[in-house]
């Protein structure tokens, strides 16, 4: 059976969010022009809305009225562009051939697996990260109550770090020997700092 090659007509909302104003009205023209190029689809028209802050940062939209064509091409300009929503105005019915379905299920499996593999990756950097940053947190407040015992105010005060974050490292610290707290200084463990 042949594949359905009927064209299609959708209108696509694409939005775009960061910061400053200007970037986010010029990073959604650019990106329109960038599908523009694409093959597979036709945009017939664009309606820009204006940006608009939201908590502290900048958000517009694009309506895009455009013509696919075929399913697949529709289908791949979601996967390739996620748009926030797509509106399928013509035709009404699809039909649409075993062998089609399956080039689109693959690739969305392809897609899938990709994404997972994206995730899994900037999870395990995330986690290097953390574990990291705490190493070198733990490092410098060692080196702080080496030179002074000081109170979680005054190490945050040194470390430009908001004391509520503070308190689990130092927490964790004391709990593992490596600082003790008299009163509301802490020390190293083991050694008699200056006050």
């Amino acid at each position: 059976m042949e594949e359905e090659k009927a064209h299609i007509r959708a209108k696509a909302i694409i939005e775009v969010l960061g910061k400053p104003k200007e970037h986010v009205e010029k990073a959604i023209r650019a990106y329109v022009e960038k599908i523009k190029t694409d093959g597979g689809f036709v945009i017939l028209k664009e309606a820009y809305a204006d940006a608009e802050e939201k908590s502290a940062l900048w958000s517009t939209f694009v309506e895009l009225d455009m013509v696919a064509g075929s399913i697949t091409e529709l289908i791949g300009f979601c996967f390739d562009y996620m748009p926030s929503s797509i509106d399928i105005i013509k035709p009404e019915y699809f039909t649409i051939s075993s062998r089609e379905l399956n080039a689109v299920m693959n690739d969305l499996q392809a897609k899938l697996h990709n994404v997972d593999m994206v995730a899994k990756n900037r999870a395990a950097e995330t986690d290097f990260l953390k574990r990291n940053l705490k190493t070198m947190t733990e490092n410098t407040i060692a080196l702080i109550l080496a030179y002074k015992n000081c109170s979680l105010d005054e190490i945050s005060s040194i470390l430009k770090i908001e004391r509520e974050e503070l308190v689990p490292i130092v927490d964790g610290m004391e709990k593992n020997d490596k600082v003790k707290k008299e009163g509301e200084k802490y020390s190293l463990h083991g050694k008699q700092g200056k006050d």
